[in-house]
């Protein structure tokens, strides 16, 4: 029973420890990720004394899209700043649940704290946990400056583990010693300070049974695997006991009765078994050979009878599977090559534009660098997210930056607006799936010679689901062409339309998504206008 106390403790600290380490992992990447990205990077090496007000709210605008999606991720994160190096210049974002703000110099007490030779570290002032990354060019070893995180209480609490290891019983050291987590309990407080004196390291995984105050605790020590931290729980043996003992004894209980059941019943049944063990055998023997077709036919209707008719209808199954694989790697092949004769290198055009808009803000000319700042977007959220899903948020500011640009084309000829519920910004959604029809009413819908187009999206949550409207005042279809655009929902028509991307592409991305669990209608009056719309689960 011993034994079960120190192994059922020594797994909730295991769990507890890889929880930790999960984390860990989780602020390294995020922080990784935003030391490399190109607006980061922007922000510190231009001062904001330099910068017009239009350049300086851009980047207060991605840095605060930036930071929030990293605390949206990671929910244990209260603040987030962003400090150049040697500057008073701070950049700030607040979960809504914090009241802090640290001042520069609260920033430069703790940047000092930092080792010069540590690309991050993990520090404790005032009872709060800071997580410091130095954000350094990787190719000239420069540093620009840093990115500083506060940790909330719920970095440290693990759920699950109340039952046998409380919160009060579990502290954490660092690698040099000093306390990142104190339990509050008494006995918590005297074997941390015992640990705290000595070299924490040596003692690797540590499992034992101590007694403190007359009473018997399992005492364990568990390192970290991504930081050399020690995580200390010790665990009151009582509680363990008071939970296993019971668990034990109905493991026993259940046990006995199953194993009586069991033997009844196997004496029922092994005649029936028995008798179509020998028709089945057979019949995965012809499926082995590739005979799919072959009909199994049981001995009697007992359950193994069943599994020979569902082997029947497997073998059905497997035979139309195998031919529709056929087909559709035939035509994996085709859209490989089609993907391989349109490829280019987007990395080199995302660097080419960004070279190029900067040459236009040197210039003056804001109007052609707002324009490119849009392409640069399209092809960045591209880029990273051609094949995820996305934020609702982030699918509107996409189409956002592809009708600016078309605003440079035709001018006040065109107009559109976006209307959406704030409270559906953040789900996600199968991205990429908006602009293709917003790129054929403008192409396709509108007779400009004729008069303006106007373009509105409306974005609203029903219940469990978002309702996406695309709507447009152009030319208009009859009811037989909106008839033929919709007929691929019967007979699986692959033919291309809307420039190439075709109805029936969204709506395969979509179905594969989210199955049958959404609608695409089109409704169309000539010489009036079309209405798209696509209703999707949250």
């Amino acid at each position: 029973m011993i034994t079960n106390s120190k192994e059922s403790s020594a797994n909730i600290v295991t769990q507890s420890m890889s929880v930790l380490d999960q984390r860990i992992t989780q602020i390294r990447q995020q922080t990784f990720q935003l030391s490399q990205d190109n607006e980061i990077v922007d922000i510190l090496l231009y001062p904001e004394e330099e910068l017009s007000p239009v350049i300086l709210g851009q980047q207060n605008s991605s840095f605060r899209r930036l930071l929030s999606l990293t605390a949206y991720n990671l929910s244990y994160i209260d603040d987030a700043y962003l400090s150049k190096t040697g500057s008073n210049s701070v950049r700030s974002y607040h979960n809504a649940k914090s009241n802090n703000d640290l001042t520069a110099a609260d920033l430069a007490s703790l940047y000092e704290r930092v080792e010069d030779k540590r690309v991050y570290s993990w520090l404790v002032s005032d009872g709060d946990t800071y997580f410091i990354r130095r954000i350094i060019d990787i190719e000239s070893n420069e540093e620009y400056g840093f990115i500083c995180l506060k940790m909330n209480s719920s970095f440290f609490l693990f759920e699950g583990s109340s039952d046998f290891l409380s919160d009060e019983y579990i502290t954490i050291l660092n690698e040099d010693g000093n306390i990142m987590k104190e339990g509050s309990n008494s006995i918590s407080k005297d074997w941390s300070a015992y640990f705290t004196q000595n070299d924490t390291k040596r003692y690797a995984t540590y499992t034992n049974s101590i007694e403190y105050d007359q009473e018997k605790y399992v005492l364990n020590l568990a390192n970290l695997e991504n930081e050399e931290w020690v995580l200390i729980g010790v665990t009151p043996e009582a509680n363990i006991l008071s939970r296993i003992t019971p668990i034990i004894t109905s493991i026993l209980i259940i046990s006995i009765i199953l194993g009586l059941l069991l033997t009844v019943l196997s004496n029922y049944m092994s005649k029936s078994i028995v008798a179509n063990i020998a028709v089945i055998k057979d019949g995965i023997k012809e499926y082995e050979k590739g005979n799919f077709l072959n009909e199994i036919k049981p001995v009697n209707d007992d359950e193994l009878g069943l599994l020979a008719i569902q082997f029947n209808n497997m073998g059905h199954r497997l035979d139309e599977l195998i031919h529709q694989l056929n087909e559709e790697q035939e035509a994996m092949r085709n859209l490989e090559f089609q993907s391989l004769k349109a490829q280019i290198n987007p990395h080199f055009l995302y660097n080419t534009l960004g070279s190029v808009r900067w040459s236009s803000f040197n210039k003056k000319e804001y109007e052609t660098a707002a324009a490119i700042e849009s392409i640069i977007n399209l092809l960045r959220i591209t880029i990273k997210n051609s094949e995820s899903l996305i934020t609702l948020k982030e699918e509107l500011a996409y189409v956002t930056d592809y009708l600016t640009i078309q605003k440079m084309r035709y001018g006040e000829a065109l107009t559109y607006s976006i209307r959406t519920d704030p409270d559906i910004l953040g789900i996600e959604i199968a991205g990429f799936f908006i602009q293709p029809f917003i790129e054929n009413s403008i192409l396709h819908g509108f007779d400009f010679s004729e008069r303006d187009g106007v373009i509105g999206i409306d974005c609203k949550g029903i219940g469990d689901h978002i309702q996406v409207t695309i709507s447009d005042n152009g030319i208009g279809m009859s009811a037989e062409k909106v008839q033929e655009l919709l007929s691929f929902k019967q007979n699986n028509d692959k033919r291309q339309g809307f420039n190439g991307l075709g109805i029936p592409i969204i709506y395969s991305r979509l179905s594969k998504i989210y199955k049958d669990d959404f609608t695409l209608d089109i409704h169309s009056v000539p010489n009036e206008g079309t209405i798209i719309t696509i209703i999707i689960p949250k």
